[in-house]
């Protein structure tokens, strides 16, 4: 299994049953089907199509290669699952409905003056324009790769995922790696990292709070005061059980230094990324695909590739040089 960030995506043989599933005629894509699974309504399968379409579109631009053909069921799961059989894929995607229902778990409020201004109501938006098309792109990758995708370098496997997802999405994770170029990892080290673990093992979805402790006012169990800080983490199952985890002061901080190493992960992978097509455009990006996999054993994936300056010192220099402009970087 990968764990990724706030989300962990849950891959194993699964068989999904589609007693009633009704394949909506806007899916237009010839590698992705969109189908409604029982009550989901029109609306759920018109915003999985727009993923699938813009999916299809940005991966042939990353890889030089199609999409591999693949199946979103849409329907009333709690969590999210990617199967890949013979190269096709398929993937479960809770409707609209059930998002709502798994936001209520995670705590969103969906008071507000009118729903679609709810914190409830943004989550779910957030997951269905960047969640939902972040880990479409892991199932194109799991088709491309089968079992293997496990062993395929964890910064390009993610980067891939993130380069499906909206442009305002991608623009923020590059401003955030130009506001840290200073104390940006070397670019070797990026071609090095591995996928940090933050989610138990079928949590789909999460969130983490900051909460300040005032010494006796807090519910709960908090222990002997004077605590200060908390943090609190809810995760919702696939089984749609949720659950909660609370950590104060020095745990606050483990955790603090924990998702700073998250947050360099996902920044600089997708950095690393843009930096390929920023130096060599599309034929470094699809040179850089074909040399990509679980067998290459390539300890310097750059090399050679068009615009790229060769490995040392030039080529770091070059990195950090880019990386203070990468948050003005196209999309």
């Amino acid at each position: 299994m990968k764990l990724r960030g706030e989300v962990a995506l849950a891959v194993a043989l699964l068989t999904i049953a589609c007693a009633g599933a009704t394949h909506d005629p806007a899916s237009r894509t010839a590698a992705c089907t969109v189908v409604r699974d029982g009550n989901a309504a029109a609306e759920d399968s018109a915003t999985a199509d727009s993923a699938c379409v813009s999916d299809s579109t940005r991966y042939a631009l990353l890889t030089g290669r199609p999409a591999a053909a693949g199946s979103v069921f849409v329907g009333a799961y709690t969590g999210f699952h990617t199967d890949v059989h013979d190269s096709h894929w398929t993937f479960r995607w809770p409707a609209r409905a059930r998002l709502l229902r798994v936001a209520g778990l995670l705590g969103y409020s969906r008071s507000a003056p009118s729903p679609s201004e709810s914190d409830a109501d943004r989550y779910v938006s957030d997951a269905e324009h960047s969640m939902l098309p972040h880990e479409i792109g892991h199932g194109l990758d799991e088709a491309r790769w089968g079992d293997a995708v496990f062993h395929v370098p964890a910064w390009y496997e993610e980067a891939t995922a993130m380069w499906m997802e909206p442009s305002a999405s991608r623009l923020h994770r590059l401003q955030q790696a130009q506001d840290g170029a200073a104390t940006a990892p070397p670019l070797d080290s990026v071609f090095l990292f591995e996928r940090p673990a933050v989610d138990p093992m079928g949590s789909n979805f999460s969130r983490a709070d900051w909460d300040t402790i005032v010494a006796g006012s807090c519910r709960g169990k908090c222990g002997p005061p004077p605590w200060t800080k908390r943090l609190i983490t809810w995760r919702v199952g696939g089984d749609g059980k949720a659950t909660s985890d609370t950590l104060y002061d020095d745990a606050v901080k483990a955790s603090m230094t924990h998702a700073d190493s998250v947050a360099r992960y996902y920044t600089y992978s997708i950095a690393a990324l843009y930096y390929v097509r920023a130096r060599g455009g599309l034929a470094a990006l699809h040179a850089l695909a074909t040399r990509i996999g679980p067998e290459t054993g390539a300890t310097d994936p750059l090399a050679g590739l068009p615009g790229i300056p060769p490995a040392g010192t030039a080529r770091e220099a070059d990195w950090r040089g880019w990386l203070r402009s990468a948050g003005t970087a196209q999309p």
